[in-house]
């Protein structure tokens, strides 16, 4: 007897390629039809004013709050501020605002 030499793929690459098929896809389809990515997709929108405020708009969660470094959580990344002096000016459902003196912004898969 022969055995079956194939191999099959784990479930868990199965669904992100699926993820990622759907993903482009939509991609696609807010590009042809000119629409903008924050609110259909809920892709995350950054603000940066100078080096002393930051505004990130449709972030899941904050994650961590330090005098040196911010931590938020957004769908698709987790965005890593630090600096100097660093505060929340204000903090909403979908919005908040640093403020201080920002040396770095890192962007994390």
């Amino acid at each position: 007897m022969k055995r079956n030499t194939k191999k099959r793929m784990p479930k868990q690459k199965k669904y992100q390629i699926r993820r990622d098929v759907k993903k482009q896809r939509a991609e696609h389809v807010v590009d042809c039809l000119h629409l903008p990515k924050d609110v259909v997709m809920r892709a995350e929108l950054t603000q940066l004013s100078g080096n002393s405020e930051m505004q990130v708009r449709n972030f899941k969660k904050l994650i961590s709050c330090q005098e040196n470094e911010i931590c938020i959580q957004t769908g698709r990344h987790r965005i890593r501020i630090t600096g100097r002096c660093l505060a929340m000016a204000y903090f909403a459902s979908e919005e908040v605002k640093v403020t201080g003196c920002i040396t770095s912004i890192c962007y994390e898969e």
